[in-house]
């Protein structure tokens, strides 16, 4: 390095002139200190630099002084930094692209106003221009003209009062398929301050980002199957501004095509995420990235598998269903379900579980009801774990419902209720006086009801078999038994009368679900004198099966 300066005759000016030289080492630390997004670099090129200047200094009375310095730089291997836009890459981070031989014109000029240690400004400008390029069309990556300024005042004798501008011009781009173009520039002001509290401690309090510019971010949507991890779909969106002082809602629009899974594959689990990069400080990156997992399965689930609350049917004889669409024929082999204990212990109950069929869009006839000793109440040790009721093979083919019964309104089935997927409430149902009443959609404006509609999914799931199975009409041995039935007399004084042998178990209920009579019987027959005048629900039950009639006591 060669330095030297030299003040004029009778003027209030040092002029100043040199010939700088030096390496700079470009590991990847370096580098990234300039770039944080930079990507994984390869090899390694440290630049030479050779810079040729002159300049003048100069006070201007006791607090003023500034200066000013032109300068021609030599570059070898320069390193440029351009969109990674390779295989692979997340399109958000850059690479090196070096230039051999460039040359900047660099101007700098800084300025100072101190009075007595108190209050102190403080001011600087650079330009660099850059010329003779020969591997690269621009200087990509590059901040052109920066301004920097800062003020320290001691207002009291222990606060200082100090604020700090920054400003710059955009910098050259180059993007896929050679499209090219300037970014724009940004300012940001920052101001705080800080308070002697004795020699050894200090306190202060800094506002930044005061100007608040628009934040460019990056929405990026990605699913991958983690059974083989390969990713099966990736978008990546382009930048969006975010005015500011104001809010904005990102998404991407996609609909996974299934096809993109391997042709072998039976299931997946999926990771789908949707992450936002964007120029925030480190601190704040964890909270960038949201992810879902869908199990691909052999089952149907509007749930996420997560119980935040219950929810339960506060009605006798209410029944509950919830709407799955086939995309073939298909048979259930099970339910699975999530049982919430409540303040009622209702271990060992019977359930009865139905599947129906689809009416021209509305629930339709029962294809199977599901009542027996083996299929009871049992609580799961996790608060989102299932209990897989296995059942023999119900046929369906594209839409069906599978739901349950609630005999009394005093013990009421508590569901698990995912509360994350509000969108997909209105695929559920519920049956309180014969007529099946749809939950409205969560944004839907709600008519007033003595009940409160989920938002949410309650957590039911069919298993399938995974293929059709073949079903002769009136074959199924529960319609058959149904509609056989008969009760008599009915009306009736007391005594209620049946003609299936296997119907032993009894239940009886008003009008508000209450149960009034519970016992089991071996002559089918059941005596009611004792009750008051009025219409009862007669349930009766077998090992498999379980039916409910209306009678009514004269």
């Amino acid at each position: 390095n060669i330095y030297g300066e030299a003040q004029l005759e009778g003027k209030p000016f040092l002029v100043q002139a040199g010939l700088v030289g030096r390496f700079i080492k470009n590991n990847y630390q370096n580098l990234s200190a300039i770039n944080p997004y930079l990507s994984t670099i390869s090899t390694q090129l440290n630049t030479k630099e050779i810079e040729f200047f002159g300049g003048i200094k100069s006070s201007v009375g006791k607090h003023f002084n500034f200066s000013a310095k032109a300068g021609l730089i030599s570059f070898t291997n320069l390193p440029f930094f351009i969109n990674d836009t390779s295989i692979g890459s997340d399109l958000k981070s850059f690479k090196i692209s070096n230039e051999r031989k460039v040359t900047d014109l660099r101007i700098h000029g800084d300025m100072s106003f101190v009075s007595q240690d108190k209050f102190t400004i403080t001011g600087g400008l650079t330009f660099n221009g850059y010329t003779g390029l020969n591997d690269n069309t621009r200087a990509w990556g590059i901040i052109p003209l920066e301004i920097n300024a800062s003020m320290r005042w001691w207002a009291f004798k222990q606060v200082m009062i100090k604020g700090d501008f920054k400003s710059f011009t955009g910098g050259p781009y180059l993007l896929p398929n050679n499209i090219r173009g300037t970014l724009s520039g940004a300012a940001d002001l920052s101001a705080g301050i800080e308070v002697a509290i004795n020699k050894n401690f200090s306190a202060w309090f800094d506002i930044n980002n005061l100007f608040n510019n628009d934040l460019l971010l990056y929405p990026s949507y990605s699913v991958k199957n983690l059974l083989n991890n390969l990713t099966i779909q990736r978008i990546d969106s382009i930048a969006t501004f975010i005015p500011r002082k104001s809010f904005a809602t990102l998404q991407v629009k996609n609909a996974l095509d299934i096809n993109l899974l391997k042709t072998d594959t039976t299931k997946a689990y999926l990771k789908i995420k949707f992450d936002v990069k964007s120029g925030d400080a480190a601190a704040f990156t964890v909270n960038d990235t949201i992810s879902r997992y869908v199990d691909l399965n052999n089952y149907y689930a509007y749930d996420d598998g997560t119980a935040e609350q219950a929810a339960y049917l506060k009605k006798g004889f209410g029944r509950v269903a919830i709407q799955f669409i086939n995309n073939k024929a298909d048979a259930v082999v099970a339910i699975r379900i999530n049982i919430q204990p409540t303040v009622t212990n209702l271990t060992g109950k019977r359930l009865t579980f139905q599947i129906l069929a689809n009416d021209k869009g509305k629930i339709g006839r029962i294809l199977k009801t599901i009542s027996d000793t083996i299929n009871v109440v049992k609580y799961s040790n996790s608060p989102n774990s299932f209990i897989e009721y296995k059942i023999d093979p119900v046929a369906v083919t594209d839409t069906f419902y599978v739901g349950f019964i609630q005999f009394t309104d005093d013990e009421p089935l508590a569901i698990g209720l995912d509360l994350n997927t509000p969108q997909f409430a209105h695929k559920h149902y519920y049956n309180v006086s014969n007529e099946w009443i749809q939950v409205p959609k969560a944004d839907a404006v709600q008519a007033s009801s003595i009940f409160s509609p989920i938002k949410g999914s309650l957590m039911i799931r069919p298993v399938m078999l995974g293929k059709e199975i073949q079903v002769k009409p009136l074959a199924n041995e529960e319609e058959i038994q149904d509609k056989n039935l008969i009760i008599s007399p009915n009306p009736s004084t007391g005594i209620f009368r049946w003609n299936d042998v296997s119907l032993k178990d009894v239940g009886v209920y008003d009008m508000t679900g209450r149960n009034v009579f519970q016992g089991r019987t071996d002559n089918q027959e059941v005596n009611l004198q004792y009750l008051h005048t009025g219409i009862y629900f007669l349930r009766l039950s077998s090992e498999k099966n379980t039916f409910v009639r209306k009678i009514v006591k004269e």
